[in-house]
């Protein structure tokens, strides 16, 4: 009897306070983990605006569906885990490498910088009535990415509030609810959070914000709030972009990278396009200190995929949502849940970038005497995303891209259709009999 598989929703919410310049030097001992991920996270925003090529904000958080789909790769078999291992671009990385990977990073995240608060959880319920976990699946759930699996009667009025208030906690307050209902004959619930706040480490000053033209196109143009500030921020520019990083915290561990396209004929989805992990690091590396004056509008995007089928087709898992008997999770249980397929999947991100909080990040910045340049006898460069334009958030020392998106308009807070506020990434699985 064919059992269907509902993957709902992958969190990724940013509540984001905003900049700063600190020098770091990346020191992850597994390359290959980051590899794996970065490419990932490239080939998801490029599927993405495949998916929707409309000028509007993107936002997808890597990170969130990278360990999600981490989980279900642990659960799958045969042909269907291949092709997760194909849309996560393991190449010869070995499972057991790759669950020690995100255990470790997991763990060492919110360990990095106490200024800044970041949480990436993991839950899974899952209904007792029909189906047994597989005592394998369920000791790499537990021991690698941290969750123990809850039984939970789907079929009581309660079951909801259980998943909304580990929702709740895990997001800070910010997300009180992901699901309204459940159903009896629901299956499972596998639910990830990312959360991340923080402050610039070195600040916008509220009363340098100001109004200016933001180009959409060539010819058409809205009025924006630009936050400017003028001081040493490293930066790199090419025939391809320019790229100013503006870090969190305490400027060593957490950043956004902000890259303006210089060909605004392909614009910021062109840039995204021509990125890889390669050309990413060299441009990195290749950034130096400079005193700017750098003018960069605001944003707050909440992004909504609701149904994630065809972008996780164009990375290779076509086979995952196969209701004719070639999916094959069958690593996730010991019985009851044979012939289970993939049937939906749903990507909900949220991010706001302003000059709030600014004031107690304002000592921890870098002066212009520590990084040899003087304000009074050098002419700041200017430098303005007046322009869309692509960013990452970035955990440097692993060099993990956690969020990435394009600001097409500043001016707007969703895109179209826009996404329910309450709800972050999840992933959301139904096991149902037919």
């Amino acid at each position: 009897m064919k059992k269907r598989i509902l993957l709902c929703i992958f969190p990724g919410l940013v509540a984001f306070l905003p900049t700063g310049q600190k020098e770091t030097h990346r020191t992850w001992p597994h390359p290959e983990f980051s590899l794996s991920h970065n490419q990932f996270a490239f080939h998801l925003l490029n599927a993405v605006m495949q998916e929707d090529p409309s000028p509007n904000n993107k936002l997808v958080s890597p990170l969130s569906l990278y360990f999600s789909l981490s989980l279900l790769y642990n659960g799958a078999g045969h042909g269907t885990r291949d092709s997760i291992a194909e849309a996560l671009q393991t190449g010869d990385m070995e499972l057991p490498n790759l669950n020690s990977f995100c255990k470790e990073t997991i763990q060492q995240m919110p360990l990095l910088d106490n200024s800044v608060q970041i949480n990436v959880a993991n839950s899974l319920w899952y209904n007792q009535r029909k189906m047994t976990l597989s005592p394998t699946y369920e000791s790499i759930v537990g021991n690698f990415f941290y969750t123990q699996p809850q039984p939970l009667n789907f079929g009581a009025r309660d079951a909801a509030g259980h998943i909304n208030q580990w929702m709740d906690q895990n997001t800070s307050h910010m997300i009180p609810a992901i699901i309204d209902h459940t159903k009896p004959n629901d299956g499972m619930y596998l639910v990830n959070a990312l959360y991340f706040k923080s402050k610039w480490a070195n600040p916008f000053e509220a009363e340098n914000t100001g109004k200016g033209d933001f180009y959409l196109t060539k010819a058409w143009t809205k009025t924006a709030s630009y936050m400017k500030r003028t001081g040493v921020i490293r930066a790199f520019s090419d025939t391809a972009f320019t790229m100013v990083e503006l870090p969190c915290g305490d400027g060593r561990n957490y950043s956004i990278f902000a890259l303006l396209p210089e060909n605004e004929t392909s614009g910021a989805t062109g840039l995204a396009r021509s990125l890889d992990p390669s050309r990413l690091n060299e441009a990195i590396d290749k950034m130096t200190p400079q005193l700017i004056e750098l003018s960069i509008p605001g944003w707050e995007s909440t992004y909504a995929i609701d149904n994630l089928q065809a972008v996780l087709g164009r990375l290779g898992m076509g086979i995952a949502f196969s209701t004719n008997g070639e999916a094959d999770f069958s690593n996730m249980y010991s019985t009851g849940a044979r012939k289970a397929f993939l049937s939906q999947a749903k990507h909900s991100t949220r991010i706001r970038v302003n000059e709030t909080g600014v004031e107690a990040a304002a000592a921890s910045g870098i002066s212009n005497v520590v990084l040899g340049m003087d304000s009074r006898t050098r002419r700041p460069r200017v430098i303005r995303y007046d322009h869309p334009f692509l960013y990452l958030l970035m955990e440097k020392q692993r060099n993990l891209i956690l969020m990435t998106g394009i600001v097409s308009d500043p001016t707007l807070t969703t895109a179209a259709p826009p996404a329910p506020a309450q709800k972050p990434s999840v992933i959301r699985r139904l096991l149902r009999k037919k």
